[in-house]
């Protein structure tokens, strides 16, 4: 989300309370009796010292988010003008902290939550991941209740989180809706899927740089985003067009290369065996940013788009990990139309991912929507990682 869109600009010290609308009172002056909370909040972009939260309304109306560690709200940040898409960033908190945040719309209910600052350098960390729950809520909302029951500290989708993106109505009724309760106190990133859109999918998110491919560091752990479809008017993640300068100059980096374990996210795979007899998994990827992943250390490369579960190493016992998580709800694909080398196991269902980082390995389980791990493997750290 852009910043121009929406933005909260100023952070207050907390001076007065403000009491909320009394029971059967009218809406607040210049507030339209049919507003509401169209998303409630949600959390993106965590660093070590903030959070953006984000929310929308059905009617442009003024707003407030009241913060801080703990349970002290200390901090208020004020909307500075009326708007429907709200966005404000919470900063000035302490790294690896409990936060807790509460927003406030005249004439609508408070909504609140909590959150935790990503860490100060390696830590444990949960991290729940899924892919291609669109037009699907019923059956993603129980996979998100399995989520929140492990206690993330951070969530990820894998791309395809609504049927489409430039439709603004699906994004409560695929993801925001029947994710609320995840999203409200779990900081998520998403990689870019071909059902995301384009101006829906940059006015509802809000994600470091272009928000299309970024990287940030969580715990000791690099997390890249890539888009291969992105189009910038340039040769994209062939050579010489921006997104591959821009992977090879993050795979060159002294965070990459400080990072005990390395994680891409993406929503197309470069390896398949399912979908379509014809697909196999995306060419240029294969072709343009595999080799860059070989050459540069990646643990896992994490995509979706193909609706089942697939996971490979290759070169095998050394080489990248391969994991094809597309089963966040969405329809079940065609399965197995070859075999490749590179992948080893696949199973078809619906599933979401279970990513623990230790100090000294990380462990990635596929979880069913009953509550079963299925599949499960692991990565040591690197060994030159401070």
């Amino acid at each position: 989300m852009r910043q121009d869109r929406i933005g909260f600009l100023a952070m207050l010290p907390l001076l007065a309370g403000l009491a909320g609308p009394a029971a059967g009172a009218p809406p607040a002056a210049g507030v339209p009796p049919s507003n509401r909370f169209v998303a409630t909040p949600y959390l993106q972009s965590v660093t070590t010292d903030g959070v953006t939260v984000c929310f929308e309304t059905a009617q442009p109306c003024e707003s407030r988010v009241r913060f801080g560690a703990g349970d002290a709200m200390e901090f208020e940040v004020a909307a500075p003008r009326p708007a429907t898409r709200h966005q404000a960033r919470l900063s000035g908190l302490p790294a690896g902290a409990i936060c807790a945040y509460r927003v406030e719309v005249p004439g609508l209910p408070p909504q609140a939550g909590s959150f935790r600052t990503a860490p100060d350098g390696p830590a444990a960390v949960r991290i729940v991941a899924w892919g291609d729950n669109q037009d699907s809520p019923g059956r993603f909302g129980p996979l998100v209740r399995r989520m929140l029951a492990l206690a993330p500290d951070l969530a990820v989708g894998l791309g395809d989180l609504v049927g489409w993106g430039d439709i603004p109505s699906h994004w409560p009724r695929d993801f925001l809706g029947p994710a609320a309760e995840l999203l409200r106190r779990v900081p998520f990133f998403s990689a870019h899927g071909n059902h995301d859109g384009e101006k829906g999918f940059a006015e509802v998110l809000s994600q470091p740089g272009n928000e299309r491919y970024f990287a940030v560091t969580y715990a000791g752990i690099r997390l890249i985003f890539l888009d291969p479809r992105f189009d910038e008017g340039d040769p994209g993640i062939r050579p010489w067009g921006r997104q591959h300068r821009w992977i090879r100059n993050e795979l060159d980096s002294d965070a990459f290369r400080r990072a005990r374990f390395r994680l891409v996210f993406l929503h197309h795979p470069p390896y398949s065996e399912g979908f379509w007899p014809w697909y196999g998994g995306e060419k240029e990827v294969r072709e343009h940013l595999v080799p860059l992943f070989e050459a540069a250390g990646v643990d896992v490369v994490f995509s979706g788009h193909h609706h089942g579960y697939e996971r490979g190493q290759w070169p095998r016992d050394r080489g990248v990990h391969y994991v094809v998580s597309g089963g966040g709800g969405a329809f079940q694909d065609p399965f197995h139309w070859r075999d490749l080398p590179q992948i080893e196991f696949s199973r078809a269902g619906r599933h979401f991912l279970l990513i623990e980082g230790g100090p000294d390995r990380l462990r990635v389980t596929a979880i069913d929507e009953a509550g079963n791990a299925f599949d499960t493997f692991t990565r040591e750290a690197h060994p030159d990682a401070p």
